[in-house]
């Protein structure tokens, strides 16, 4: 777990000895906000952007006191928005955040109340973006054990205040909801929250509040109690079908709008924060099927190794929509996300986006080893998935995530590369059993086992058992008819293209394999070829001609037009 924790004792303790922060001027000030709400969008919805312009001029001119939460809350708003701006502000930042803290944690840590968990949650969210996310969680608590102080997960203590009083409440409970789920999902540490009112009221509407419903039915009745029953695989579901329907409605509640770019064309950041949840929740869903799915496929190819038999395809069973649910999902999150790329001024610190790009891009290495590279075009998606992560270099977590999938996606070519030369092996033995060789059994050997791995057994030797079994190298070919066809599989920053171009289980069994095994006419006398080894056809005239005598066969080009 990466944690860029600074060395030595904590300087934001002692703000006061070193030289304050300068307040920025109105339009520096403007710009820090405008990027704060931008990178912010959805997932940390504590203000209205003009509430903050409204009140800027009168904080900017006034000398306000130490004490004033106002002030508290400026410079942990200006902090955020300097982190995640294109320049290079993380200097100013980093004042900015350790004077916002001191001031949060000197005058208002001991008495609950709604700036000061506003405070602590923005505390939260720069830390996470700065990569430090054991201080995000422990700051994160303390916030949540302040909004339960307050009362804020209880509607009904809501109906005692105004109406402005109750959407700031509702607001920062929400707050509390995302960031506590989304640190429970990303850290597998227990939820911190819990939601007793009903989030599916028309009243109201919210799609985060009720996506975070959902997320917390996953990690409370699935990933805590380690099992999971039809009854609540079906429960879930529904859940999600129903939040699709109201999905756009719902946007409204969050202050984000249903538009994909905004203006200056840059990226609808709030959109894309509950985009990807919604397929991160489909994905923790469904993982657990997706992994024992692969774990079963791997078991299965090296049992088929070993003794030769066919076994049935774990695909086949009734989990097999859920598999392709969580890669699908996994891609759907790349598609989102791929938006990002070529676009200047987008926020350089993201960490639900990076978390999102890292939870697809594992799924997406780890389905190359169930062999589902043949059905989806996963180096497309887990390339993209790496240019996107490479976007964020100031973000440590990033950079970490790169390396790992990087690393994944080297361990996914070498598979691919290997599942291809032992298919080689398998063609050339039909070829050569046909029309025969000129080359020898040496060059052939030499030619399928460079650069493949020593342990396990020879490929040539087990070219037999292969035959014998056609799906062994065309295993999912014949489930359905998008499964079937040639893939390729290339991969950014290398330019070897590796393409798998394998006969489907029709052509395999009409070749008769079984009875070409062990045969001599399989190895060198081609007269005692079977006549099953080619399909049957009715005579038919090739015409290879020109359609008149004067129209060659070939098209013509004046050669003078290439030297115009």
């Amino acid at each position: 777990m990466v944690e860029s924790a600074p060395e030595g004792p904590a300087t934001w303790l002692h703000a006061t000895d070193h030289q304050l922060p300068a307040k920025p001027s109105f339009d520096e000030a403007a710009y820090l906000i405008r990027r704060y709400i931008m990178a912010t969008n959805c997932v940390l919805d504590l203000f209205d952007e003009s509430d903050l312009l409204d009140n800027l001029a009168s904080w900017l001119d006034s000398e306000s006191a130490p004490t004033s939460i106002l002030s508290a809350i400026y410079y942990l708003v200006f902090a955020i928005g300097a982190q995640t701006c294109p320049e290079d502000k993380d200097a100013l930042a980093s004042a900015y955040f350790d004077y916002g803290r001191y001031l949060t944690a000197s005058y208002f840590m001991e008495d609950p109340s709604i700036p000061t968990v506003q405070a602590y949650a923005m505390i939260t969210m720069y830390l996470l973006g700065a990569s430090r996310r054991n201080a995000a969680f422990m700051y994160l608590g303390t916030a949540v054990r302040a909004a339960y102080a307050l009362g804020l997960h209880r509607s009904d203590i809501a109906g005692l205040f105004t109406p402005a009083e109750i959407q700031t409440r509702e607001r920062l409970w929400k707050v509390m909801r995302i960031l506590d789920l989304f640190m429970s999902a990303s850290l597998g540490r227990p939820p911190s929250t819990e939601e007793t009112r009903n989030t599916e009221l028309d009243e109201n509407y919210s799609a985060s509040v009720d996506l975070c419903a959902i997320f917390e039915k996953i990690l409370t009745d699935i990933y805590a109690k380690r099992m999971i029953s039809t009854e609540t695989l079906q429960k879930i579901s529904q859940h999600h079908r129903r939040w699709t329907v109201r999905f756009h409605g719902g946007l409204d509640t969050d202050r984000v709008k249903d538009e994909e770019f905004l203006e200056g064309r840059l990226p609808n950041v709030g959109l894309i924060h509950v985009k990807e949840a919604y397929y991160w929740t489909i994905i923790l869903l469904t993982r657990p099927f997706f992994v024992d799915y692969i774990s079963s496929h791997i078991a299965l190819k090296a049992q088929n190794r070993g003794d030769g038999a066919r076994s049935p395809d774990p695909l086949k069973s009734s989990h097999r929509v859920l598999v392709h649910a969580c890669v699908n999902s996994a891609m759907s999150t790349v598609n989102l996300l791929r938006k990002l790329l070529g676009f200047e001024g987008i926020p350089k610190r993201l960490p639900f986006v990076v978390n999102s790009l890292f939870v697809s891009g594992l799924i997406l290495g780890l389905s190359y080893f169930g062999d589902l590279y043949k059905t989806y075009s996963l180096d497309d998606s887990l390339g993209t998935a790496l240019k996107l992560l490479a976007l964020f270099p100031h973000d440590a977590v990033a950079k970490r995530n790169l390396a790992i999938l990087q690393s994944l996606l080297d361990a996914c070519n070498t598979y691919v590369r290997r599942e291809a030369k032992e298919n080689m092996a398998i063609h050339s033995q039909l070829v050569s059993g046909m029309f025969g060789q000129i080359h020898g059994e040496d060059d052939m050997e030499d030619s399928v086992t460079t650069n493949t791995p020593q342990e396990g057994p020879s490929h040539l030797d087990s070219v037999a058992d292969l035959l014998r079994r056609p799906d062994e190298f065309n295993y999912i070919g014949s489930h359905s008819a998008m499964d079937q066809g040639p893939t390729g599989v290339s991969t950014s920053g290398n330019s070897e293209t590796i393409g798998l171009n394998t006969l489907d289980r029709a052509e395999t069994n009409m070749l008769n394999l079984d009875s070409i095994v062990g045969l001599p006419a399989f190895q060198d006398d081609f007269s005692m070829l079977p006549g099953s080894m080619l399909p049957a056809m009715s005579p038919r005239t090739l015409w290879f001609g020109s359609y008149e005598e004067n129209v060659p066969l070939f098209s013509t080009i004046d050669a003078r037009n290439f030297l115009e």
